[in-house]
């Protein structure tokens, strides 16, 4: 994404977005940024029933039940937590990295209900069109959420890159709906383009520590893919927040570029915390080769992931192995 803005550069520009143009003007990222937001007039809602729900139970763990944002009769254990799970931009809702952690948690013997969203019906084109849509999918997962007659402190919302910015919406909806925020948001490398850089969008257009209960966030690819500040009430940044070890190898890791590679290691990380606390976290003034020393000297019992304390907050770096299941 960075490329994008790239190469808008100069004093005298054509740009076009969505069919509209901008002929000769002396504009800065940040009003090309602005420029962009405001074509998502065209969207003022989405219709609830092409959001997809697959939701798995304790007893249904292998293969979920599918329910569409209109059906609020679904097979969940309320007395039980529930893992909502979002997914990217051009993603889907049974893509496999949703479907390994929502077996994780069967397979370490949880009782959760784990239910993969599908926004793909508004999040499968292009970039510019797919995030005026966050906003609107973020509201109708909320009312589903409400509607359905979840407990809010038993709900904890994972997300990943887009993903993460319709979980934002989803926090802040409930709250402004119902007067209570739900558990947790984790916010998995929460997308940064147009929503960090060129310029930080004010934190109710975004994914914010306000949220939830308690945010976590997870940054992996910080300026490129993910959004470089800080959004959560602790973020954790894994081999210094922007590139993941291992990641020249791209390839086989089935990624187009060492950028989305780091990007992905967020949901890799976060799945494996599932089977094991292994990701100790070390607070250091900057990430350095002093930094990683004294992580490996100290035995930390602050963890980036599933476990993380909900107690914590601040900036945390966690160093990690190129292969899994990366733990160090």
């Amino acid at each position: 994404y960075c490329k994008i803005f790239s190469l808008i550069t100069g004093a005298f520009l054509t740009v076009f977005v969505l069919g509209v143009s901008v002929i000769g003007a002396d504009l800065g990222l940040g009003a090309i940024q602005d420029l962009i937001w405001s074509t998502c007039t065209f969207v003022s809602s989405v219709d609830p029933s092409r959001i997809e729900y697959h939701v798995f139970n304790y007893k249904n763990s292998t293969s979920p039940t599918l329910y569409y944002g209109n059906d609020t009769n679904i097979n969940v254990d309320l007395t039980q937590e529930t893992k909502f799970i979002i997914h990217g931009w051009t993603e889907y809702g049974t893509k496999p990295w949703l479907m390994n952690m929502a077996k994780a948690y069967y397979e370490t013997d949880h009782k959760y209900n784990v239910i993969l969203v599908d926004w793909s019906a508004y999040g499968n084109s292009t970039y510019f069109r797919s995030i005026c849509y966050v906003s609107h999918v973020g509201r109708a997962i909320a009312n589903y959420i409400v509607n359905v007659g979840f407990d809010l402190n038993k709900v904890h919302i994972i997300a990943h890159s887009l993903g993460g910015q319709v979980a934002g919406y989803v926090g802040q909806s409930i709250y402004f709906a119902q007067g209570t925020k739900v558990r947790r948001i984790t916010g998995l490398d929460a997308a940064g383009p147009l929503f960090c850089y060129p310029k930080l969008l004010n934190d109710d257009l975004r994914l914010s520590p306000d949220d939830a209960n308690f945010v976590d966030a997870i940054h992996t690819n910080d300026g490129e893919n993910g959004c470089s500040n800080d959004y959560g009430n602790v973020d954790f940044r894994p081999n210094c927040g922007s590139f993941q070890t291992g990641c020249n190898n791209y390839t086989a890791e089935g990624a187009r570029s060492p950028g989305f590679c780091s990007h992905y290691r967020s949901y890799k990380y976060y799945t494996q915390s599932i089977y094991n606390d292994c990701f100790s976290a070390v607070q250091c003034s900057t990430c350095s080769d002093s930094c990683e020393e004294q992580h490996t000297k100290d035995n930390s019992d602050i963890v980036m992931g599933e476990n993380s304390s909900t107690n914590i907050s601040g900036d945390y770096f966690v160093f990690t192995e190129a292969g899994q299941p990366y733990c160090k």
